[in-house]
Order: structure tokens, then sequence, then C-alpha cells
């Protein structure tokens, strides 16, 4: 919104500008047209300057004195950021890596917990159940349920953290 009102500024002042000189040269073609010599005042003579050797060298080394510290720092900033950028790198790959840990043991206890609940669920069955026994079953496939649900937010995470890095390597 700030770059679209600066431009806008921008546009309105090079507007002005142009009417400006739209005007200047409108009030100069009728104050030299009926001058006969105008071709003449409008002729060009070009008149060059000898520069010594020693005169560009000493140039050079001005410009290169006033350009060679900004140089300098530029570079000096980009290793600093690059230097940065790849500590972040480092530490989002440790922290995928432990995200993938973390899965693995998710869908470890999930899978552990589904067998404890199939098994639980087919002696029951064979048994006749108490309430209390069928309260248990139910808690049992709710944490099931809590932490497939756990396992499914930490693949959700994991993909976006992979998301990121592939995105920062770019």
């Amino acid at each position: 919104m700030e770059s679209s009102s600066s431009l806008q500024g921008c546009v309105s002042a090079l507007s002005s500008s142009v009417t400006f000189l739209r005007s200047a040269s409108e009030i100069l073609d009728e104050g030299t047209r009926d001058f006969p010599r105008l071709a003449q005042i409008l002729e060009t003579n070009r008149v060059f300057d000898v520069v010594t050797e020693q005169e560009v060298f000493e140039a050079k080394a001005e410009l290169t004195q006033e350009v060679e510290p900004q140089i300098t720092a530029l570079i000096a900033r980009i290793e600093v950021e690059l230097a940065r950028l790849a500590r972040r790198e480092k530490g989002l790959a440790s922290k995928a890596q432990l995200q993938d840990t973390l899965i693995q043991k998710l869908e470890a206890q999930l899978e552990a917990r589904r067998e404890n609940v199939d098994g639980a669920a087919n002696n029951w069955r064979t048994r006749l159940a108490t309430e209390e026994q069928l309260a248990e079953l139910r808690e049992l496939q709710e944490q099931s349920e809590r932490l497939a649900y756990s396992l499914s937010k930490a693949n959700l995470k994991q993909r976006k953290m992979r998301m990121s890095l592939a995105m920062g390597g770019r």
C-alpha cells in the first residue's frame, strides 16, 4: 500500500513535469519560429579536451578509494548473512530429524496400543464382558484415536518443516 502511494506521487510529479516541459517547448517554438538564423544558432561545435594518462590514473585511483570500502562492507555483510543462514539451515535440519524420531516413536506407540486393543477386544469378545472392561476398552480406543491424531499432527509439522527447508534451500 505504501509503495503504491509512493508510486502515485511519482506519477503525478512526472505528469506535472511533462506538462511543464511541453509548455516550455511550445513557448520556445513560438519565440524562435521567425528567426531565419535558427539553423546557425542550433549548429553545434564539438570541442574535445585532451586528458593526460596521469589524470586518468589519478581518477581511477580516486574512484577505487571511494568504491572499495563500500564493496568490502557489502561483502562482509553478505558473509555474515550466509553464516546466519547456514546456522539456521543446520538448526532446521536438526529439528526435522528430531521430529522424524518423534514420529517414529509415536507410530510405534500407536501400533503397540492397537495391538493391545485388538488383543483385548478379541479376549473380551470370547469372555463375558463386564461394564468395567467395556469402559476400559472404550478408554483404550479413545487413547488410540488421540495417538493417531498426534501422529497425523506430527506428520503435518514434519511436512511443513521439510517444505520450509526446501524453500530455504533455493
